[in-house]
């Protein structure tokens, strides 16, 4: 009596499915670093355009890459204003200057920001250098009075002198302190959505001095 050749047929595409899911899972093991690595690269291109330095179990696996060498995250303008006299032999001279400022705060590119993956732990650690204020920049300068003495009389260091307290005043007001807050804030609410959505990872952010 002939026997069918179906239980053989059987056996053979079940070794064959349990070959390639052994294959496809080993696939992934094996390249679970790079393509892990690349998943978080394209998560900062996305949010802030430019790729970290990314490790992988203790291997750099990603180079940091950026077209900027500073990433400005948050800005704020501030108008100030300054009332100043001076008065020498019986002449005064008075001016009151308004100006605005822009100031930007976030972070040298030169500095390394770093990403470590930690594939037991299934943990993302992203490690910016400090915030800091890039720029602050005037905007707008109104002198809305200008009165010189009768031989006391306002010059260019007048101006400067004005401009230089108007730009300080600035610095005070704007609380720098607060601003860097806000940057530190601004890059978690940005940077941990896109990266857990990409990696599934458990995802911290940290800034080193």
């Amino acid at each position: 009596m002939r026997r069918s050749p179906w239980p053989w047929i059987a056996l053979s595409l079940t070794v064959a499915i349990l070959a390639g899911l052994a294959a496809f899972t080993f696939w992934r093991i094996e390249t679970w670093p790079s393509r892990t690595a690349d998943q978080v690269a394209g998560a900062f291109q996305e949010v802030f355009d430019f790729e970290p330095q990314v490790t992988v179990d203790n291997k750099v696996v990603v180079e940091q890459s950026s077209p900027i060498t500073e990433l400005a995250v948050q800005q704020r303008r501030v108008q100030v204003e300054r009332d100043w006299e001076n008065r020498w032999l019986l002449s005064t001279k008075r001016l009151r200057a308004e100006a605005v400022f822009l100031a930007k705060a976030g972070f040298d590119l030169e500095r390394t920001v770093e990403v470590s993956l930690d594939r037991e732990a299934g943990t993302l650690e992203v490690v910016f250098p400090q915030p800091e204020i890039l720029s602050l920049e005037q905007e707008d300068l109104q002198f809305l009075d200008w009165d010189n003495g009768v031989w006391n009389r306002l010059g260019a260091e007048d101006t400067e002198a004005a401009i230089a307290d108007l730009r300080s005043q600035a610095d005070q007001e704007l609380g720098e302190r607060r601003l860097l807050q806000e940057t530190q804030a601004e890059v978690n609410s940005r940077l941990v959505p896109a990266l857990e959505e990409r990696t599934g990872l458990q995802v911290s952010v940290s800034f080193a001095g």
